[in-house]
């Protein structure tokens, strides 16, 4: 129980969920294969935010050569591959591309 906010039960329907996160590597893909210039995979509100802000990519991704720099908070490093990513609009690019059912 939340001492703040007490408790409630909700009832969830069953779901598959990866037991891992998604690297940047894994967004690389989704980068490169148009993702920001497709208003599929995204929600209204999210499309307008990326096309009224010229969004490319993720902001501590900076365009280096064809490939991508992270802007760290002190330098900026080759893109660590191996190193999570938080992303929303990946889960419906999946399901587009790949079939993948991800829960919401």
């Amino acid at each position: 129980m939340d001492i703040d906010y007490g408790d409630r039960t909700v009832e969830v329907a069953p779901f598959l969920a990866s037991k891992y996160l998604i690297t940047n590597a894994e967004f690389w893909y989704f980068v490169k294969a148009g993702g920001y210039e497709q208003p599929d995979y995204w929600d209204a509100e999210s499309w307008s935010w990326v096309t009224e802000n010229n969004i490319k990519h993720p902001k501590f991704w900076l365009p280096a050569n064809g490939n991508y720099k992270y802007r760290a908070m002190f330098d900026e490093i080759d893109l660590p591959l191996d190193w999570p990513v938080e992303v929303i609009i990946m889960k419906q690019w999946l399901i587009v591309v790949g079939g993948v059912k991800i829960p919401v």
